[in-house]
């Protein structure tokens, strides 16, 4: 990732330890020299002989010729070469090609955005400049900011709200700082505003550097995650992507080894907050009055996230049979959809804390929903018969539903199913039975309920590695430990 502080380390290890071998060179933001124009390169090669040799006699007559002299002349000589902001392998290739052009002990360090070029020559090591955390990013933006380094009295505030801002980039920790300097609060407030509406060039120019040199596929790609999939599971990222026509396997691979994607820890697509704002031009909908519903939205739409809809039910009209993501949080929905909808590619549907919903439309018609969260839909009494025998669902989460009295079967048929959530479910007295095919079940949580029994189809639960049964009765304790020895899970004490 431009900006992040590559050149700015690779000075000081260059200054620091140069005294230690025989001589050294650094060559400075070679990134985009064509191999086309040799003129360049040449000059770069003659750049690191006269840096290294001190021979004003050695001319580079061309570019085969510089790798002939930088092999034959640097071979037994132990140098330490800065190759910085290399972008294609030719550049590498031409200005140190191999192990054997330079003597024992040469270190050559090369910084780049791209992982691949790296991998491609079999470097030694690699490390990876990270955004600068908490104390650092202060201690850089104070550097640039006061005139001491320590930040005046009054603006302490101030400056944690531009730190976290630049999210720890040193590019713009250093341009903003330096933008602040000497002016007054006023101005300090402003720019706070000004800067979440739109980039500073400086910073913007840096930023921009790691989209040009995207191909088209690689630039459609990142364009998608920037608007409308930052956050989203890598699986459904690539069911996005893939149904656009792009190729994510690629893509996304690509982005992540030059350091503009990262998939983090819960495996959701990540990217730095600065490099979505360059190229955000994606309208959330949120708390907003649409009087003539969605007549103007498309039916292609891939993610609907409509925080505090306003609407009583979807739109006859709205058939969005590419939609892989239904997120209406908070709505004042009373019901989902009144027809029934073919929606083969929807995964999640969250519907939590939506108050006024009372009704879950037949789920048949959404063969791949993994997701289904109603948590806090306070006004639900009963589900509809499908969604207890879906084969794909792994999440359902229940818990808050005070009315939610009917389960809507006697037998649940979950293959699939992992957790299912029914806390705080205060109506409800039965849990049905569980169907033999459900060994995927993990967690169960039937607390602050007011089920007085357990099914006893609980103990084949082979595979259950959480149970809350708290704030409710013993009985679903006592009746789940003689479910256990029933089934040979637990020693008959008698």
């Amino acid at each position: 990732m431009s900006g992040i502080g590559k050149t700015t380390l690779a000075e000081v290890v260059f200054q620091v330890t140069q005294n230690k071998f025989q001589e050294s060179s650094f060559i400075e933001n070679i990134k985009d020299i064509s191999k086309d124009h040799n003129s360049d390169l040449c000059k770069l090669q003659q750049k690191i002989l006269d840096d290294v040799l001190k021979d004003e006699s050695i001319h580079v007559r061309s570019v085969k010729h510089g790798q002939i002299l930088l092999k034959t002349k640097l071979r037994d000589m132990k140098v330490l070469i800065v190759l910085d902001d290399v972008n294609h392998a030719y550049q590498f290739m031409y200005l140190a090609g191999g192990h054997e052009w330079f003597g024992p002990g040469t270190r050559i360090i090369v910084t780049t955005t791209n992982k691949d070029l790296l991998n491609a020559y079999k470097v030694n090591e690699i490390y990876v400049c990270r955004e600068l955390d908490g104390e650092e990013a202060l201690s850089l933006f104070y550097q640039s900011a006061f005139a001491d380094g320590h930040p005046t009295h009054g603006y302490e505030k101030l400056s944690d709200d531009i730190v976290k801002y630049t999210g720890g980039l040193p590019i713009a920790l250093t341009v903003y700082g330096s933008l602040l300097c000497g002016k007054e609060e006023n101005y300090w407030k402003e720019i706070l505003k000004k800067v979440q509406e739109y980039l500073h060039k400086e910073v913007l120019g840096r930023l921009e550097v790691s989209y040009v040199r995207l191909d088209r596929d690689q630039q459609l790609t990142f364009m998608y995650i920037a608007c409308f999939l930052k956050g989203r599971d890598i699986d459904l990222v690539k069911d996005i992507l893939t149904d656009v026509g792009l190729y994510p396997e690629c893509g996304i691979l690509d982005l992540i080894n030059k350091f503009i994607l990262t998939i983090n820890f819960d495996d959701c697509v990540w990217m730095h907050d600065l490099l979505q704002q360059m190229k955000l031009k994606f309208l959330r909908i949120s708390n907003i009055h649409l009087p003539q519903g969605f007549n103007y939205l498309s039916n292609d739409l891939r993610i609907l996230d409509w925080y505090g809809c306003s609407l009583k039910s979807l739109p006859s009209m709205f058939e969005p049979k590419h939609l892989y993501q239904l997120e209406m949080c908070y709505s004042q929905l009373e019901r989902l959809w009144e027809k029934r909808l073919v929606l083969p590619k929807l995964r999640s549907i969250d519907l939590s804390f939506s108050r006024d919903l009372n009704k879950i439309p037949d789920l048949t018609s959404t063969p791949n929903l993994v997701k289904l969260n109603l948590r806090g839909c306070k006004k639900l009494k009963e589900l509809h018969q499908s969604v207890l025998s879906h084969k794909r669902l792994e999440y359902l989460n229940l818990s808050g539903c005070t009315c939610l009295q009917n389960l809507g079967r006697s037998i649940m048929e979950m293959e699939d199913l992992v957790t299912l959530l029914l806390s705080g479910c205060s109506s409800l007295e039965h849990v049905p039975e569980f169907g033999d095919n459900m060994k995927c079940l993990e967690h169960l949580y039937v607390d602050a309920t007011n089920i007085k029994r357990l099914p006893e189809s609980l103990g084949g639960l082979c595979n259950l590695r959480k149970l809350d049964a708290s704030e409710t009765c013993n009985g679903p304790f006592q009746f789940f430990l003689v479910c256990l020895v029933n089934n040979g899970l637990l020693p008959n004490s008698s």
